[in-house]
């Protein structure tokens, strides 16, 4: 479970440095390279801890590009569009 968040300045750019309860960390510096180790449960962790991270400090550079790109994977999330491919396997060409 992710249990914290980090925004890192380096001479390189801002890193995300995400923490989870076993003391692990990684960092990274896209979203998609999130996407790439998190699962589903991770992911809905990391956008509440983001959400909360950014509660009362407002978001910039790496960090509002991805409170806002969680945003839209879970506003899409729990909208109708995520039903629209369930059935594909059944559509006729």
């Amino acid at each position: 479970m992710i249990t914290e968040l980090q925004v890192i300045d380096s001479p390189d750019g801002e890193y995300l440095v995400i923490h989870r309860a076993n003391n692990h960390f990684r960092a990274f510096d896209t979203l998609w390279e999130i996407l790439h180790v998190l699962d589903r449960q991770d992911l809905y962790h990391l956008y509440r801890v983001v959400d909360d991270y950014y509660e009362h400090i407002p978001p910039t550079g790496l960090g509002l590009m991805l409170l806002g790109d969680l945003n839209i994977i879970w506003e899409t999330a729990e909208s109708s569009v995520m039903d629209f491919g369930k059935d594909q396997e059944d559509w006729k060409s």
